[in-house]
């Protein structure tokens, strides 16, 4: 695709798909609050840590087989894939999408919060 693409288009793909991450690690972060509780959030406890770890592979998983379902990618041989229920999945893009949102809190909690004493 990249040698097909003008900068300009490159470009755009790239912002496209960083707006998209956000938008991921903030949806997999909203849901694990709701599942975790906000105070277990703000601590990161294990009940967050697992939840967010947990919705975040099922988000990846899910992320990465519909889009190979609706042809926006497909995967060559140099890239690692995962097999699970019948469906390969790309491997960086699930772990991707399974540990950001987990580090980006993690960071946020650790070097962003205001109230911390």
């Amino acid at each position: 695709m990249w040698a097909k693409v003008s900068l300009a288009s490159g470009l755009f793909y790239i912002t496209m798909a960083i707006i998209g991450d956000v938008f991921i690690v903030l949806g997999v972060s909203t849901v694990a609050g709701w599942t975790a509780g906000t105070s277990n959030m703000l601590a990161l406890s294990w009940k967050a840590s697992f939840s967010m770890l947990t919705i975040g592979f099922i988000a990846g998983f899910f992320l990465g087989w519909a889009a190979k379902a609706m042809n926006w990618w497909t995967y060559n041989e140099l890239m690692p894939t995962i097999t699970l229920f019948g469906e390969t999945v790309g491997l960086s893009p699930l772990l991707q999408v399974t540990f950001l949102p987990f580090l980006s809190v993690f960071l946020a909690i650790k070097f962003g919060n205001p109230l911390r004493s």
